[in-house]
């Protein structure tokens, strides 16, 4: 039992003031103690953060928020040489070349040049069987452009495979045709490289080579978009 610090009064535990001589009693001087450190305290000690000065969650990004691309949709943003290609390049060497095969065909190409298919063959006999070959070889390499630019326009898994090795034929079957032109008349007269190998010939060969050079470089990181 407590007892008054002043008058020596028993006093019970809940009292705070001796009912005697009414001074305080210990556990009224401890409560009044701790009341005045808390009040002493700053206020952003004892009270909860205010959700006003708290810095405001940061918002995802645009960038984050977003779905990345898929490669597919990547490659495809820029379709200038495949449009070129599926609208015009395969269209145009298709034509080319079956016009080619035609005038091989027939040996128009003789009369174009202001000669004779005739006398070209007399002098040369075996030379119309070179060129109805290399002119039948043409028209099939018309057809297979048709059918190339088809598997582009489609997006064909293969097609990627099937131009380069269209570019690739038509070269090495002009190479083949002029070193049997050429040898097959060099066994009646003395002709040289230049006798057979005329401008149109040493275009069509140098702009293969630069179209096969482009597709490969272009389609290299857009091999995504052929996946049917």
């Amino acid at each position: 039992m407590p007892y008054c610090t002043k008058c020596g009064t028993e006093l019970s535990d809940h009292d705070k003031f001796c009912f005697k001589c009414g001074a305080p009693t210990a556990a009224s001087v401890q409560e009044d103690s701790a009341k005045t450190v808390i009040s002493d305290m700053p206020q952003s000690q004892h009270m909860p953060p205010d959700a006003s000065s708290m810095p405001p969650a940061s918002a995802p990004s645009q960038q984050q928020q977003q779905p990345a691309a898929q490669p597919q949709q990547q490659s495809r943003d820029n379709l200038g040489w495949y449009k070129f290609l599926i609208y015009f390049g395969l269209f145009a060497g298709a034509i080319w070349n079956l016009i080619t095969g035609i005038l091989y065909l027939t040996g128009a190409i003789y009369e174009l040049a202001d000669g004779s298919a005739s006398v070209v063959y007399h002098v040369f006999p075996s030379l119309k069987t070179v060129d109805m070959i290399f002119g039948v070889t043409c028209i099939l390499l018309a057809a297979y452009g048709i059918f190339v630019r088809t598997m582009l326009a489609k997006y064909k898994k293969h097609s990627l495979i099937c131009l380069y090795m269209l570019y690739v034929i038509v070269i090495v079957v002009e190479i083949i045709y002029i070193a049997a032109a050429l040898n097959v008349m060099s066994k009646v007269v003395k002709v040289g490289l230049t006798d057979v190998m005329d401008a149109q010939t040493v275009a069509s060969i140098i702009m293969q080579f630069v179209f096969l050079f482009i597709s490969v470089a272009y389609f290299s990181n857009r091999k995504a978009m052929f996946d049917k």
